[in-house]
């Protein structure tokens, strides 16, 4: 089986709110903001308030990737009902 892109996120609202997302994490906000955090003096202290944010980045980093290869060892696990 072949794919394009990783699925939208099933709790985004929708595709129109997905398509908001996806320009409101784009990859320059993404980076200016990353940019940011490193810019940050006190980021050795404050890394813990950070990593659900960059957690976050890095989904939509990779919103255009498809992992075929893992969809593919799935789906026979599927069919079987585990």
């Amino acid at each position: 089986m072949a794919g394009k892109r990783a699925a939208p996120p099933e709790d985004c609202g929708g595709p129109w709110r997905f398509m908001a997302l996806r320009q409101k994490y784009s990859l320059w906000d993404v980076g200016e903001r990353l940019l940011e955090i490193l810019d940050d003096e006190n980021l050795v202290q404050n890394c813990e308030s950070y990593v659900e944010e960059i957690n976050t980045y890095l989904y939509w980093l990779n919103v255009e990737r498809f992992d075929r290869r893992g969809v593919n060892q799935r789906l026979p696990k599927f069919f079987q009902g585990e």
